[in-house]
């Protein structure tokens, strides 16, 4: 067909023209847009050679923990020497190497005599090979000895690297060069991750004074020392540094209730709340020999007193403002310590039985004490330890063991909202009584719920071993006589007897626990 018909244009021939232009530009655009895509293969546990540290903050003089791994299919050369590893520090976003004045490098050296470095002198080695799938391992104090440092004749010091941003370097081949037997060829350098060494913290260098029994710890200058003095009866105990006093108070009353005591026989004034360690505490002024500033937390079944000696000042803020720079370190390192366990049950077994009773005989796992029962007898439910209770008031009176108890109740399931309900509840609970059964002191509560048809009993049986608290925890749940069957009948007396029985029965166990040698 013409393309130009009678001087006309032939429309339909251009059209088919245009259309096949703009399909095969369209296939062609497409098949060089697919051949663009590119799909990237699995990627497989990448192995290759490796430097790192253990972490990536430490102090000045602080141990760093360093690592070099060949996870390679092949062994790999190195430069073995006492320092295998190079280093870097950053400056004004630069990575450089650290000079000593003439230029010089460092050694690493535990020998030393009065801070002189002890130079070592090395026979130049050749490469060596660390194998596949192995690691280097080196600990670093910070501690260098530089080089090039003064005169060769004068001695050189020990001194800790400089604060700032570093990373190490760690050189790697796989063949010998030809012109050098003591050079890798085509050398591979790695990096390690960056690190920061900050200056040491103030107390870095001072003593730390940890007592477990009462459950705190704080740090002391290295010239101070630390005394301790109990008071009569073990009311209160007095641990003293230089200005510094820490009384610690047994006691059962709340944090609230001890101030209001205090404050009504002069002994404190101007008290005021704060926030200390995270939980509620007072500070104000210490009436003793002179004025001081004190702060007054309570931990457990423990008050503390911290005291501070500072201006002898008539006004709080002017006692708090007259702190020195130590006493204000000293309480900022100050803190209680966390239980390593709260309460621990304790495994017991009844198997052998006693011939002369019937009863049978339980022991714990360990042997720690044992308790005879009958076989047909459940009252006893757990026996749970608590380390490190308030034994020192156990000696004298019985107090409430309110910890003790919510440590017992968290270690048996119970959860954040129940802890609440039986610290309400604790509040409202009488004193526990003494009883001695056997040779052993026990501290004794029982508590009952009453409900129409029933009464369901607890009883904590607590004595003390050592430094430990043992809870003989016991329940059971039984009719209530009066309302079951009515006061005077004759369903109401044997019910009454059944459980006078019970009672009697119980008693005899608990006499039977006796602590084992």
């Amino acid at each position: 067909m013409p393309f130009i018909t009678q001087g006309k244009t032939n429309w339909k021939f251009l059209l088919i023209i245009i259309l096949v232009i703009v399909v095969g530009g369209g296939i062609l655009w497409c098949c060089l847009k697919f051949q663009e895509i590119k799909f990237s293969p699995i990627k497989s546990e990448e192995k290759g050679v490796t430097i790192t540290t253990d972490k990536t903050e430490y102090e000045q003089g602080e141990v760093i923990k360093i690592n070099v791994k060949n996870s390679l299919d092949v062994p790999i050369l190195y430069y073995d020497s006492e320092r295998f590893w190079g280093i870097e520090y950053l400056e004004d976003e630069e990575w450089k190497n650290p000079e000593y004045e003439s230029g010089g490098g460092f050694q690493l050296t535990e020998e030393n005599i009065n801070d002189i470095c002890y130079i070592k002198l090395y026979e130049r080695m050749p490469p060596a090979e660390m194998k596949s799938d192995s690691t280097l391992s080196q600990q670093w104090n910070q501690r260098i000895c530089p080089f090039g440092e003064g005169d060769p004749g004068e001695p050189r010091f020990v001194k800790y690297i400089g604060t700032g941003h570093y990373r190490l370097i760690f050189y790697y081949g796989f063949e010998i060069a030809d012109e050098d037997l003591y050079k890798i060829s085509n050398q591979k350098t790695i990096y390690s991750n960056e690190f920061t060494i900050k200056g040491k913290s103030a107390t870095a260098d001072w003593k730390t004074y940890k007592n477990e029994d009462y459950g705190f710890e704080f740090k002391y200058p290295e010239n101070y020392v630390v005394g301790k003095t109990m008071a009569k009866n073990n009311q209160f105990i007095t641990f003293s540094v230089d200005s510094f006093q820490i009384v610690i108070y047994p006691t059962d009353l709340s944090l609230d209730d001890f101030i209001k005591d205090r404050v009504q026989g002069y002994l404190i004034r101007d008290y005021q709340k704060i926030s200390f360690l995270g939980q509620d505490a007072y500070e104000g002024i210490n009436q003793g020999i002179i004025n001081s500033y004190e702060i007054v937390a309570k931990n457990k079944g423990y008050v503390y007193e911290l005291v501070f000696n500072t201006n002898n000042k008539d006004t709080l803020p002017e006692l708090k403002a007259g702190l020195t720079v130590e006493q204000n370190q000293m309480l900022s390192t100050f803190k209680f310590l966390e239980d390593k366990k709260t309460a621990i049950d304790l495994h017991f077994d009844c198997v052998e039985k006693d011939e002369e009773t019937g009863w049978y005989i339980c022991k714990t796992e360990d042997n720690q004490f044992e308790f005879q029962k009958p076989n047909d007898f459940s009252w006893v439910k757990n026996i749970t330890v608590i380390p490190n209770c308030q034994y020192h008031t156990f000696q004298e009176k019985c107090p409430r063991f309110d910890d003790l108890i919510l440590a017992f109740e968290k270690e048996h399931g119970c959860n954040e909202p129940c802890l609440k309900a039986w610290s309400s509840n604790l509040s409202s609970w009488g004193t526990w009584f003494r009883v001695i059964v056997g040779e052993t002191p026990f501290c004794v509560y029982k508590t009952c719920d009453c409900g129409a048809g029933s009464c369901g009993c607890e009883f904590f049986h607590t004595a003390i071993k050592e430094k430990d608290c043992y809870i003989i925890y016991s329940l059971y749940s039984r009719v209530n006589c009066s309302t079951a069957y009515g006061i005077g009948t004759a369903d109401y007396a044997k019910c009454e007897e059944s459980q006078n029985k019970d009672d009697k029965t119980f008693e005899d166990i608990i006499s039977t626990f006796k602590f084992l040698q």
